[in-house]
């Protein structure tokens, strides 16, 4: 009965004259229908919403209850997550990008519409928000693997164990509040409020989920921590420098705008 009346609406649409085109709406396997008429396009995106709600529901309710609960609780939290079994391409595709995607929304936002001023000079404009966006991305994605193949290439000096997938569920988890402090770029002036707050709680969520997660004696616990981070800092340090030259900046090729008031 509830999947009947959900789908009511989209019944109607699908029988409804599109009175900007003048012609009734095909059905939606049609694919030169799809393809040609934006009214099927649309009653398609709808109709498949409901479809796409009941199966996302669940995860991002995971989602947020995970993140919720790495903030508020941390040390509880990786005790749950070590009893897990990791799932590398699970964790990606339904953590990590999610969380990645907020944040890139947010810079797209804050830097495409809004802008930024810093000394008289504002940049703002969509070229500079995709670029933001793009960054925050790759960036994320990156991120979660060197630092990933960092601490697990190191694990055996430190009396750790060697587990790519514990690793990558290490890293993830401990990089959430850094997307989360991602969404103050929504307003320029708070943004790197945001990637402190969150860099500094993301390194003390690493901190204290190396021995739960790869079982880090508590005498090499500091000295594991310290030399991964190095590593990484000067692998993504390398990586960034890469990207700045490989990623267009709207900068070098006159897209968005720089205003500089006097």
């Amino acid at each position: 009965m509830k999947n009947q009346l959900a789908l009511a609406p989209i019944k109607i649409l699908s029988i409804t004259p599109c009175h900007n085109y003048g012609i009734i709406i095909l059905p939606f396997s049609s694919l030169p229908g799809f393809i040609h008429n934006p009214c099927v396009l649309l009653f398609s995106l709808i109709r498949n919403s409901f479809v796409t709600l009941d199966i996302l529901k669940p995860t991002f309710m995971n989602l947020i209850e995970r993140a919720k609960n790495i903030i508020i609780s941390p040390a509880k939290e990786w005790n749950v997550i070590a009893d897990e079994t990791p799932d590398t391409g699970k964790i990606i595709t339904g953590y990590v990008l999610p969380l990645a995607a907020a944040a890139a929304l947010a810079a797209f936002i804050g830097l495409g519409l809004i802008g930024v001023s810093f000394l008289g000079v504002r940049v703002a404009g969509v070229e500079w928000g995709i670029y933001a966006a793009i960054e925050v991305l790759v960036t994320a994605i990156l991120g979660v693997f060197i630092s990933a193949l960092v601490i697990d290439a190191l694990a055996p000096s430190f009396g750790s164990e060697k587990n790519m997938a514990r690793s990558v569920q290490l890293v993830s988890y401990s990089y959430t509040p850094v997307w989360i402090g991602g969404l103050l770029a929504i307003l320029p002036v708070l943004r790197w409020i945001g990637a402190i707050a969150g860099a500094a709680y993301g390194l003390y969520l690493l901190y204290i989920g190396l021995p739960k997660i790869k079982k880090t004696p508590a005498d090499k616990q500091v000295g594991y921590f310290v030399v991964s981070l190095l590593v990484t800092v000067v692998i993504s340090v390398i990586i960034r420098y890469i990207m700045v030259r490989i990623l267009p900046n709207p900068y070098y090729y006159g897209g968005g705008s720089i205003n500089i008031s006097y």
